[in-house]
């Protein structure tokens, strides 16, 4: 069994310090790109990405401890996602969520460049 809070500190850890709203569609884009089944419900935010009402509730009412050692996967894709602003997390999590329909061109090429580069090898 997945365990939620386990999962959000491991990325948590290997993302850094970012707000919620990045946090959220890093986990998404986590998920997908690691193609695993979220325990998590993810609801589409136009080219702002996605957004997650539970994640959200988990962060401002639990305190979650960072930790690399619980899923190393979620952690290495935080660490390559952290190296992303906020805008570019947006786009390729909504690109993963609903392909080029919510973005302007420019976004949507810019969200598949960075989706194809993303190097998620833990090392």
């Amino acid at each position: 069994m997945v365990r939620k809070n386990e999962i959000l500190g491991s990325f948590s850890a290997g993302f850094g310090n970012r707000g919620s709203t990045d946090l959220i569609n890093g986990l998404f884009v986590a998920f997908r790109k690691l193609r695993v089944k979220p325990p998590f419900e993810f609801v589409s935010r136009g080219s702002m990405g996605v957004e997650s009402k539970e994640i959200r509730e988990i962060f401002l009412f639990n305190g979650i401890p960072k930790t690399r050692k619980n899923h190393k996967d979620f952690f290495c894709v935080g660490q390559a996602l952290s190296k992303l602003n906020s805008d570019e997390i947006g786009w390729v999590a909504q690109y993963l969520a609903d392909g080029k329909n919510h973005l302007f061109p420019k976004e949507a090429k810019r969200a598949i460049q960075l989706e194809k580069s993303l190097n998620l090898s833990c090392p």
